[in-house]
């Protein structure tokens, strides 16, 4: 991965705080060691309040980051008497990281006076975002890389901030330790592990109540599946049984009417009309027959009365007359009638005497006939009925076995349910087994990023390199005693004679201790931000002894001979002639705005204050 590293190269400031109109700044011109000091002319030449920080601390982490080094309200961060006037609030910043040329500009609209807007540029080309935080978050994590509190406490150095740490308490102390070594992504990673833990508790315990209830609806689904099995099982019993009654009731039908003789009494009653027919014809037979018989024997008397009543005649005349009076009487003519009629009678009578026996078989074989007719009828009604409840009961069972058929077919419909449950458990319950194995993952990862973990052997690490430096940077400022951090960052100091806290220090000890240690937090922070740029506000302006001030002075200007960077000390002393700095800058402030008043390259130096 290739160094990151940020020039800052020129700043415009218009309406910032002490700042009213436009200021301009160029940090390539002040290369090396440069000292800057103020006076503030609206209270008595007062070295307080120029607007040193102003320039050099607030306007670079407004332009960047929207908020000043010690995160002023917005709405007191527009210069008063421009803001009234109705001038904007603006800082742009040019820089560079590594190869990219950057131009970002932070500012503010006098109407909306608490509202701060930002835009960015890369290489000419405008790379703001959507929303102010969302360019914010692009400068801080693919631009600069770092962090509002790593950029203050790498760039901006303060004794302030060091005696702080000293005060702080053991969590807080981490804390600003993780906060510049980069060592929050642990806490981070911890609170990450924290809340997936307790989202993975907590969609377990959802999950068991999820399995508990599908248990539930399983054993349900189980009873009722039974229940279905059994219904179904006896209403096809009830159903079979119901088509073995049927169909007896078929088959007795069946033997009844073939008990019946159905065919035979059919044939009788096919024969009744016939016989009927030919008793009939026998009987009309009989009727003419005799009736002609009748005829016959009136012929006969008639021809018998013709010739008794002139046979007396006849038998008193002689044979001649006899002939020619039987001529004239017809006695031979009706007794020749006679003759046919007892021919023809006798011929009937025979016709008549068959006719009759005929018609008598026939009459008695009709009678029979008639006489059966009303039972075979009743008989044949009995079969029909039997041959009409035949094709009911078969039409019943027909639909009986269907419904059989049917219901043995019936699917449960609690099969496919209990199936879907059982896969639901199954899923559910590896689910869980799941959790419960990422629930042991996440309390060993847990375990590596908590206090006690990991991050336990990088502060040791951290520890001892940062009490390495500060043992080295103690004996470069002439310090005869040694600050020592644990592994808890509880400081130990060591004097001659033994431990001793920090209270019982002179101020210019203190001072020591305080720029040994703020100088070795500044070496370690370099390592994750390189910058040409340092500012060292006030660190040499409490107490500190001319041989301290001098190794200070040393050392810095030994750093920004290694590290390629300007430095900046701020300052309420005035410099004085010597060869100690590079630059010399002095602010001024007056009716409310600082301006840069003198700005000499080369030989000065600043009044060391007394030692204590």
């Amino acid at each position: 991965m290739s160094e990151n590293r940020i020039t800052f190269k020129r700043m415009e400031i218009e309406n910032f705080k002490s700042v009213g109109p436009t200021t301009h700044f160029d940090f390539q011109r002040h290369l090396g060691l440069n000292y800057v000091f103020g006076v503030n002319k609206d209270v008595s030449d007062n070295s307080n309040g120029a607007g040193k920080s102003v320039l050099f601390t607030d306007a670079i982490t407004f332009a960047l980051f929207g908020k000043t080094y010690k995160n002023t309200s917005n709405k007191h961060i527009p210069n008063r008497l421009m803001h009234n006037k109705g001038v904007n609030t603006s800082v742009r910043l040019w820089f560079s990281v590594n190869e990219d040329e950057y131009e970002v500009e932070s500012y503010m609209n006098h109407k909306l006076n608490t509202h701060v807007s930002c835009r960015i540029s890369k290489n000419g080309v405008d790379e703001t975002k959507g929303t102010a935080p969302k360019t914010r978050a692009y400068i801080e994590n693919e631009v600069l890389k770092c962090s509002y509190q790593l950029f203050k406490s790498s760039i901006v150095i303060s004794t302030n901030e060091t005696m702080n740490f000293f005060s702080m308490p053991k969590a807080k102390k981490l804390e600003f330790i993780e906060g510049i070594f980069k060592l929050t992504v642990f806490s981070t990673m911890t609170r990450l592990i924290r809340d997936d833990a307790n989202n993975t508790a907590k969609e377990a315990t959802s999950l068991q109540r999820e399995v508990k209830s599908v248990r539930e609806n399983l054993e349900d689904y189980r009873v009722k599946e039974s229940t279905f099995g059994e219904s179904k099982a006896s209403l096809v019993r009830a159903t079979e049984e119901k088509i073995t009654r049927k169909k007896t009731q078929i088959k007795g039908f069946r033997m009844s009417i073939a008990e019946a003789g159905d065919e035979d009494d059919r044939a009788k009653l096919a024969r009744l009309p016939d016989v009927r027919e030919q008793e009939r014809k026998l009987h009309e037979g009989t009727l003419k027959v005799t009736s002609i018989l009748k005829e016959s024997e009136n012929a006969i008397r008639y021809a018998e009365s013709l010739v008794s009543k002139h046979s007396n005649v006849l038998e008193s005349v002689c044979g001649d007359c006899k002939d020619k009076l039987e001529d004239v009487l017809c006695i031979n003519e009706a007794q020749e009638k006679k003759r046919a009629a007892e021919k023809s009678r006798d011929e009937n009578a025979s016709i008549l005497t068959k006719f009759k026996a005929r018609h008598a078989t026939v009459k008695a074989e009709l009678d029979e006939l008639t006489e059966a007719e009303t039972d075979i009828n009743s008989r044949l009604r009995a079969t029909e009925h039997a041959r009409g409840a035949i094709a009911h009961l078969e039409k019943d069972v027909q639909d009986l076995e269907v419904q059989v058929a049917s219901e043995r077919a019936k699917e449960s419909p609690f099969a496919d349910l209990i199936q879907k449950s059982v896969s639901q458990l199954d899923d559910k319950s590896a689910r869980i087994a799941e959790f419960a194995k990422k629930k042991k993952l996440l309390d060993i990862l847990e375990l590596v990023t908590s206090e006690d973990g990991a991050k336990r052997f990088i502060i040791r690490d951290i520890i001892e390199v940062l009490n390495g430096l500060i043992k080295r940077y103690l004996e470069e400022l002439g310090s005869e005693y040694a600050c020592v951090f644990d592994d808890n960052f509880g400081e130990t100091f060591l004097t001659t004679t033994g431990p001793c806290s920090y209270e019982n220090f002179s101020k210019g000890e203190r001072q020591r201790i305080n720029l040994a240690v703020m100088l070795a937090f500044k070496d370690m922070q370099c390592v994750s931000l390189k910058t040409n740029l340092a500012v060292f506000d006030e660190v040499l302006d409490d107490g500190l002894d001319t041989l301290g001030f001098r190794a200070f002075i040393d050392i810095i200007r030994r750093q920004c001979k290694e590290r390629q960077q300007t430095a900046y000390l701020i300052s309420h002393r005035e410099a004085t002639a010597d060869e100690e700095f590079d630059n010399v800058i002095e602010i001024e402030k007056r009716g409310s705005h600082s301006t840069i008043v003198r700005d000499e390259q080369g030989g000065v130096t600043a009044q060391s204050s007394s030692s204590t």
